[in-house]
């Protein structure tokens, strides 16, 4: 279920005399789930578009199970919508939403002024409904809303509901690494035996715990999955100060038998590149309602009352129990020692090794390599390039990625984007490198130089030394 990409850590060993190392390894988790869209929307937008292209009312009249009215949702109130855009009242540019609002209000009062309807005020009631029931066709319809058995909505059953909403106590400060998906809190639902339950939506509240930061600079997606498998997901830059952090996430096929026991979990995919100072903060979520629709079609809101659960986001090494452990390559007497090298006068000394050393993953979890940084200093030159024709990197005897002389230093390109004046200090860089590296395992790198000859391009000559950090 984790989403890994990039993230960076630091590693450093120092060797003694002329050779030593102490950089940064910059390491990813490996790559994960995309987001959906929010279907649920969009369905009911195309379903009040197809009812007002047909240029009247449903040829089927919709069994009410219960009054509408302001802030209520559901499949009923999408119907309602649906018919009174095809009587012309109901015009909101958006089509059908699902949601009772002012605007659905004055398009059921214009309605119900129109056809002697009194108190024309918005109520949907039984009055309404009756009225309703004598304007619309009674085609072959699916049935009351009150038996039991396979209906519209494809539920089994009839009258459903939800016996009792629980926490689930497995799920309690969770710890969110970097670009890791982590599911940070859940409802353990029980439903009871009347009717299959269709969950449309879930609204969630995100209350800064330790947090100072907006929860975007946190978290990338919030995602929900019901029994494991992902009914929802939504930028979690809808959650954000305006809204207190608050969003509604639509649910599409997150159906639950009746009389079963269902776990709806929440899960969130950590953004990248998480602020030093943002690592090890806090956070917590709240369920706040929760939407289903039984088979008969009615549709309900309930908060289920349950605690807020904690949460935190941490560095990608914390939160995964990784550690990327650098030591003393195998080559490290004959490498990493002060040692002279033989050039050639007038050609290029190819593959000279320069440092040696030992990578392991400690830890449960798979990371990807994806820069290193090498830091070079020359004594008897001025310039690192002058000795220095290209880099190489070897692991495990194979060579996996070479620096670009030109365009991979740090602090020439820093200055200038290129790497054409570079002095006697200098960091390069293998970049983009890819190369993945197995939990519990150890790899042997080895840092190799093509050197210019004494009379070559560069400006090499005796007794010059080079030392890698």
């Amino acid at each position: 279920m984790s989403k890994l990409t990039k993230k960076f850590a630091t590693a450093s060993v120092a060797f003694a005399t002329l050779v030593s190392l102490a950089g940064g390894m910059s390491i990813v988790p490996a790559a994960g789930a995309d987001a959906i869209s929010d279907l649920q929307a969009q369905i009911a937008t195309l379903t009040a578009q197809l009812a007002a292209l047909s240029g009247g009312t449903s040829t089927t009249c919709y069994a009410w199970t219960r009054s509408l009215t302001l802030d209520m949702s559901g499949a009923d109130v999408t119907a309602l919508q649906t018919y009174l855009m095809g009587t012309g009242h109901f015009t909101f540019s958006g089509g059908a939403t699902g949601f009772f609002g002012t605007i659905t209000q004055a398009a059921v009062a214009a309605w119900q002024a129109a056809n002697g309807v009194s108190p024309a005020v918005g109520y949907f009631g039984p009055i309404s409904q009756a009225k309703y029931g004598t304007m619309c066709s009674t085609g072959t319809g699916t049935g009351t809303g009150t038996g039991t058995g396979t209906g519209s909505t494809g539920l089994t059953g009839g009258d459903g509901s939800v016996d009792s909403y629980s926490l689930i106590s497995g799920l309690s400060n969770e710890e969110v690494g970097e670009d890791d998906e982590v599911e940070v809190a859940g409802l353990e639902i029980d439903v009871e035996d009347g009717s299959d339950l269709d969950f449309t939506a879930v609204r969630l509240v995100f209350d800064e715990g330790t947090a100072d930061q907006d929860f975007e600079d946190y978290a990338d997606e919030v995602a929900v999955f019901l029994d494991g498998e992902e009914v929802g997901r939504k930028d979690a830059d809808k959650f954000n100060e305006d809204n207190e952090w608050t969003s509604t996430i639509s649910l599409d096929d997150a159906v639950a038998e009746a009389g079963s026991t269902v776990e709806l979990t929440v899960a969130i995919l950590a953004d990248g590149n998480i602020d030093t100072n943002d690592v090890g903060e806090t956070w917590d979520v709240d369920f706040t309602s929760v939407r289903f629709v039984d088979a008969n079609g009615a549709s309900v809101s309930e908060d289920p009352t349950v605690a807020v659960t904690l949460f935190s986001f941490e560095s990608f090494g914390t939160a995964a129990d990784t550690l990327f452990k650098v030591t003393q390559g195998e080559d490290e007497d004959t490498v990493n020692d002060a040692h002279l090298v033989n050039v050639h006068a007038t050609d290029n000394t190819d593959n000279a090794s320069i440092l040696s050393f030992n990578v392991e993953i400690e830890g449960t979890s798979d990371v990807d390599l994806d820069s290193l940084p090498i830091n070079f200093d020359v004594t008897g030159n001025d310039n690192v390039d002058d000795m220095v024709a290209g880099i190489s990197l070897f692991v495990d005897g194979d060579e996996v990625d070479n620096v670009d002389m030109t365009n991979d230093c740090v602090e020439e390109q820093a200055a200038n984007s290129n790497c054409t004046t570079v002095g006697a200090d200098e960091t390069y860089f293998f970049d983009d490198m890819g190369l993945t590296l197995e939990a519990g395992q150890d790899y042997e790198f080895l840092v190799k130089l093509d050197l210019y000859g004494i009379t070559d391009t560069g400006d090499l000559a005796l007794g010059d030394t080079i030392a890698a950090r």
